[in-house]
């Protein structure tokens, strides 16, 4: 994925060419590409930047790259020379900043009967985190099951069952005495799965414009 810094333009393409010699890479320009668009987006930066999420094996990384030409070869960059952020997982999560509240409830393991609400601090289309206390951890025991764990994301409202898949200590000192718990989605709807991916996917984008 390819887009310029002011997000005007967001292009669905692949590598195709890598030429150590020129210190340039190609990039596909799919048909439905809007070269105007695109070169007028481009030349709003200095440096003629661009920002790009490239989908490995287990991994996402994140750089931005200097626009050179398009030409039968595609779209031509620059090769960076960092790549600034690497996720190896199979969904890129995204973490929840301190300024956006996001909750998650569900069953409570205990009294069924009841509901526990509780702050998500990452998410992904696989997947969330949520915060517990400290004493609240032997309740959450990885495997348990949880049912009817709801969610809203943009207007949208979830609901599926999860597996917990880890349970951590916090560290940092904000956090001190927390807990965070890992879950995995069980039965979320494709057409979910795929919501989730895409507000994702935009999301992360303005936040990983901050590093790179």
């Amino acid at each position: 994925m390819i887009w310029t810094a002011e997000h005007e333009q967001v292009i669905n393409s692949h590598l195709n060419v890598f030429s150590e010699a020129t210190h340039t890479f190609y990039c596909w320009a799919p048909k439905s590409l809007d070269t105007q668009a695109f070169f007028a987006a481009v030349s709003q930066s200095p440096l003629r930047e661009c920002y790009f999420s490239v989908s490995l094996v287990r991994a996402n990384i994140f750089f931005r790259s200097e626009f050179l030409d398009l030409d039968t070869g595609g779209l031509q960059f620059r090769i960076p020379n960092k790549v600034f952020k690497v996720q190896r997982r199979n969904d890129v999560r995204l973490p929840i900043l301190e300024n956006f509240a996001m909750k998650v409830s569900f069953k409570d393991p205990l009294f069924p009967l009841q509901e526990m609400n509780k702050k998500v601090l990452d998410i992904s289309a696989g997947g969330l985190a949520f915060m517990i206390t400290e004493d609240e951890s032997a309740i959450f025991p990885k495997g348990l099951i949880l049912k009817d764990v709801t969610f809203m994301i943009g207007n949208r409202k979830l609901t599926t069952r999860a597996e917990i898949s880890n349970v951590r200590e916090l560290r940092d000192d904000r956090n001190k005495g927390y807990h965070a718990v890992g879950i995995h989605f069980l039965d979320l709807r494709p057409g979910d799965a795929q919501y989730i991916a895409g507000y994702v996917f935009e999301e992360s984008r303005k936040y990983f414009m901050r590093f790179i």
